[in-house]
Formats: C-alpha cells, structure tokens, sequence
C-alpha cells in the first residue's frame, strides 16, 4: 500500500516559523480583547482578579492562557490549519490518517512546551528529513504544503532508483535500449547485425567471412600466402625470408644467422 506521505512536500523551518509568529499575533489579541474587562475589573477593586491562585499564576493569566491554548487547539483540530497556516496553505496531517482531539491537545500544549525548552524542539524542524519539531515527533504529525504535491521523477544519474524496466545504462542513452541490443550498440548509436562482431561496430561496417582481425586494421584483406606480419610491413614476404629479415629491411646471406645480420647493420 502506498503511503499517503510519498507525494507530499514537507513545510520547512521558516514558512513554519512564519506561520507560528501570525498566529501568536492573532491569538494574542483575542486574549487581550478578553483580558480588558478582567483588568478593568481588577482595577476598579475587584482585588482576586489580581492574586495568584495557582502558584503566582493570576486569574487574568489563567484565562489568557486559556484562550491562546484553544486558538491553536480547536482550530487545528476542526480545521487542520490555524489561520497563519492556511496563509501560508499549510496543513498538519498524520501518517495513518488518524486525527483525535487528545492527540491535538497534547500536541499544543504539552508538546509545545516541550518543544520551547531553549527552542530545541524547534529548531528540529530545520535539522529533521520530515521537518518535524519535538511537537510533531511526539503525536506522529507532519506539517506540509496543502496543494502541492511531487511530482518530479527521480533522477538515476543523481542517486535515485531507476524505474523497474530502466537499466543504469538507460537513462545516459536517453531511453531503454532494445531487447537484442547490446551495451556497446547504444554507444554507436544502434543495433549490430546479427553477423557484426564488436570490432566491426568500431571500423565502420561489417568484415567478410573471409577477412581476419588485423585485416580490418591494414585496411583491406591480406593475400592467402601472407602472415599478418607481413600485412604489417606492406607486402608479402619472399618464401626463403626470415621474420628477422623483414624487420631488418632486407635478405640475410645463407650462410649469415640471424644474430651476424644484427651486428653488421
């Protein structure tokens, strides 16, 4: 089964950061526009608005908590995206598509307290393959662009996996080859007749039956009583002529070896 994750493309470190300081924005003025009765309130007399009821935390900042915690909580929840981003058309989804309101609280809340420890949940999300935060790790959620999906095929060349017909070789031919072609016929630029060996694909046409290796580099077929050493030397050698006398430039005596025909020249 194909993950649902495959084709979508992670939001990074800074449209997150972007996002995230939108919504405080937003959120801190929802607070504030319920923190002014209280504090008006507290200012006309109303002394309990101003002492701390849980350790040095005041009603005012109870509420004001209250009310930031729930901006992110039920927004993400009922919409997967909190204003900052759905600016940005970002999404937070989970892999196995599985989305419960205690995930999402403990995701906001906790996670998030978390993840400010000196920020280092934070700065995971620049760090991490799936961009993940401590937040994200922690309830299995990933954050990524809503309309964008991948869609650009991997390239073999660059370390990817080669389709499952695409040999390695393929990709640098610009296609796959045929099944009768071989390796060196892609380099040439085609398939060799049946009947073409390998060095005729380099000379530029097919040998006759006839004609040797060393012929297709002299250039034309050596005569029935020639060696190849003579086909190297330009001519066909007399019959009484030693191989010696060949490199030598001419005839020994008969009764001169081989070795008197070195030192005499």
């Amino acid at each position: 089964m194909q993950n649902r994750l495959d084709s979508k493309i992670y939001a990074g470190f800074y449209v997150r950061f972007a996002a995230y300081m939108t919504d405080c924005i937003i959120a801190a003025a929802l607070s504030f526009l319920i923190k002014l009765p209280l504090w008006t309130a507290a200012m006309a007399g109303l002394d309990f608005l101003n002492k701390g009821i849980l350790f040095r935390f005041t009603i005012q900042d109870i509420i004001q908590y209250l009310v930031f915690a729930s901006y992110f909580v039920l927004l993400t929840y009922f919409g997967h995206a909190t204003p900052g981003k759905k600016l940005f058309r970002l999404e937070v989804i989970t892999e196995d598509g599985t989305w419960t309101f205690v995930n999402i609280l403990y995701r906001e809340t906790i996670g998030r307290f978390l993840s400010g420890l000196l920020n280092i949940g934070y700065i995971a999300v620049a760090v991490t393959a799936k961009k993940q935060g401590f937040h994200d790790m922690f309830c299995d959620t990933f954050v990524i662009y809503k309309d964008m999906i991948c869609t650009v095929p991997v390239d073999t060349t660059r370390g990817g996996q080669a389709p499952a017909g695409q040999t390695l070789a393929e990709p640098m031919a610009g296609g796959p080859a045929p099944a009768n072609q071989a390796p060196a016929e892609v380099m040439a630029g085609g398939p060799a007749p049946a009947n073409r060996a390998p060095a005729e694909a380099m000379a530029g046409g097919p040998a006759p039956a006839n004609r040797a290796p060393s012929e297709v580099m002299a250039g034309g077929p050596a005569p029935a009583n020639q060696a190849p050493a003579e086909a190297m030397a330009g001519g066909p050698a007399p019959a009484n002529r030693a191989l010696a006398e060949v490199m030598a430039g001419g005839p020994a005596p008969a009764n001169q070896a081989p070795a008197e025909k070195t030192s005499d020249n």
